[in-house]
């Protein structure tokens, strides 16, 4: 039985079904991978860039806010307040009482810790400070725990002292007892003055309401957007974004 020809049209409609039924070749579908891998790429670099850019804002407002915090406190309660810019983070410290300098340890002054990637500079009256190391600070907040030690040891001494005992040699033992009591004690002052001897703090807001000088900025590497806060004399704040607008408080 013979076969007979395809017309043109019946031709056509052949080799488009063929075509239909074809599919992708294994080129084509390596080429959509490869750009949807650069699409999200992108979207990811895009989206983690956002979230650093967001951290990096809310360091910057919470320092404005802590400055601000820290001049009315120094104001209100007739004290001094330090702003100490460590290796780690930061602190805000104040005279204990014996005069030297001590982080305060609770409430919303409380020492902080930077999250990576963010990084802190500090100038002070337009020069650069280098961070003081978190070690000094940690020291520094031993120390006032020994001083407070060591007035309790220095009650309980002074009410030992005042009572009387019979015999030379009894009281002999109680006079090298007490000596040796406190050579320890000048030790420990001597072991304080060396443990707060570096913690000094790099800006000050008086009781006068007068503060120094300074400008901090928060940036993080390869993102783009940073801020910058400055605080003049007066204690008053401007946090900037770095190519951006400025927020006086």
């Amino acid at each position: 039985m013979s076969t007979l020809p395809l017309s043109g049209g019946n031709a056509r409609a052949a080799g488009g079904r063929q075509a239909a039924q074809r599919g992708f070749t294994l080129i084509e579908i390596l080429v959509v991978i490869f750009i949807i891998g650069i699409i999200v790429t992108f979207a990811t670099l895009s989206i983690g860039d956002r979230v650093q850019s967001d951290q990096i804002e809310t360091e910057a407002k919470r320092l404005q806010q802590l400055f601000a915090m820290a001049g009315e406190d120094a104001e209100m309660q007739g004290m001094q307040i330090g702003f100490v810019y460590t290796d780690q983070g930061y602190a805000f410290v104040t005279t204990g009482a014996s005069g030297r300098w001590v982080p305060i340890t609770s409430g919303p002054l409380r020492p902080r810790k930077v999250k990576e990637p963010i990084e802190l500079t500090l100038k002070v009256e337009g020069r650069s400070v280098p961070p003081t190391p978190v070690a000094d600070l940690v020291a520094a907040g031993k120390a006032a725990l020994k001083e407070a030690d060591a007035g309790t040891s220095s009650d309980d001494d002074s009410k030992s002292s005042d009572s009387s005992t019979a015999g030379s040699d009894l009281s002999g033992v109680k006079m090298g007892g007490t000596a040796a009591a406190a050579q320890d004690k000048k030790d420990d002052s001597s072991d304080q003055d060396k443990d707060t001897e570096a913690l000094k703090p790099q800006a000050l807001f008086l009781s006068s309401g007068e503060a120094t000088s300074v400008s901090l900025t928060v940036t993080a590497p390869g993102v783009a957007t940073g801020y910058q806060l400055d605080v003049d004399n007066l204690g008053r704040s401007k946090l900037t974004m770095l190519g951006g607008t400025s927020k006086t408080k």
